[in-house]
């Protein structure tokens, strides 16, 4: 694993962006690459003027939806520029909000699933593996695979494959992801917040936890950031 730092190209380049997009002065931008995926854990990202609307929203599905919309945006090139500018090759990326103090947490998954073919375990992994099975169970059904690695001593990565039921399934086709993805997201994430005993598992005490999907692939990310 390769921690970046804050004058590596990669981070300039999402400073760029931030800067462009949310009109934050000063973005926090931490960046891990290794063989698997990239990281981008972002921090103080949102400017004055973009935090005042998103406060303003009292309907917490309004200020998700911004948050969709926003970081599609932002990342509507992001495959395309890793590749180009940095020979990154990002298959896949997934992206969630922290919405107590509006940090966020990008994954992008590098070709070849690297992730899957590299073989890494650690104390407790099986009882990890165990218990998203588990909750992933009680929402839908039991994944066909789970990976899991850390990309620090804070970041736990945990990847869900074929989780789709077959009403999840119906509702794509119809052309309902959004919606699928705000239920999935409230959901899941109250599951694995308050029921994964994760933490207790691997003992460290919990920072945030940050979840996406891509429907397309029926995979799933699922970051545990530690304190």
């Amino acid at each position: 694993m390769k921690r970046m730092s804050a004058d590596h190209p990669v981070a300039i380049y999402m400073k760029k962006r931030i800067n462009e997009y949310y009109e934050s002065p000063d973005p926090e931008i931490n960046v891990l690459l290794d063989e698997r995926c990239i990281v981008l854990h972002l921090k103080n990202f949102i400017g004055p003027r973009m935090e005042s609307i998103v406060q303003q929203q009292e309907d917490p599905d309004v200020f998700r939806t911004l948050r969709e919309l926003m970081m599609e945006y932002t990342l509507q090139s992001f495959t395309r520029d890793m590749k180009e500018q940095f020979g990154i090759k990002v298959k896949d990326v997934y992206y969630d909000w922290e919405e107590r103090d509006f940090s966020g947490m990008i994954v992008g998954l590098l070709e070849e699933d690297a992730f899957a073919e590299t073989v890494e375990t650690y104390p407790h992994q099986y009882q990890v593996h165990e218990r998203t099975n588990e909750i992933t169970n009680s929402v839908q059904r039991v994944p066909d695979r789970v990976y899991s690695f850390w990309m620090d001593d804070q970041l736990l990565i945990i990847v869900r494959d074929g989780l789709l039921i077959p009403l999840e399934k119906e509702l794509l086709r119809q052309g309902e992801k959004e919606l699928l993805r705000k239920t999935k997201r409230v959901l899941e994430r109250k599951e694995f917040l308050y029921h994964s005993q994760i933490p207790e598992i691997i003992g460290l005490e919990l920072e945030a936890i940050y979840l996406d999907w891509q429907f397309d692939h029926d995979r799933s990310v699922l970051v545990y950031q530690f304190k």
